[in-house]
């Protein structure tokens, strides 16, 4: 419990920070005041977080080409067509 008259985050808001303090100390995201709401903060992405993004995706889509190269057309189409129900 607070103490009386001291604000208290909720412990999951507590972790949501000190999650995005560790992406900060990395470059990944940096914030800054909400300009309609100064109580909040705008977390956003940095340029080396979206590099770092656009190249894991490029690998995942160059490992899913390797597993399937040698599979037919027509497992392929049967894998998305399964794969769409899923999502």
């Amino acid at each position: 419990m607070a103490a009386r008259g001291r604000p208290s985050a909720s412990r999951p808001a507590a972790h949501r920070l000190q999650g995005h303090r560790k992406l900060e100390e990395l470059g990944l995201t940096e914030s800054r005041v909400d300009e309609h709401d100064a109580r909040s903060r705008v977390i956003a992405a940095t340029p080396l977080a979206i590099e770092k993004v656009g190249k894991v995706k490029a690998e995942n889509r160059a490992a899913m080409r390797e597993r399937l190269h040698e599979w037919e057309p027509s497992e392929i189409a049967l894998f998305a067509k399964l794969l769409g129900r899923l999502l």
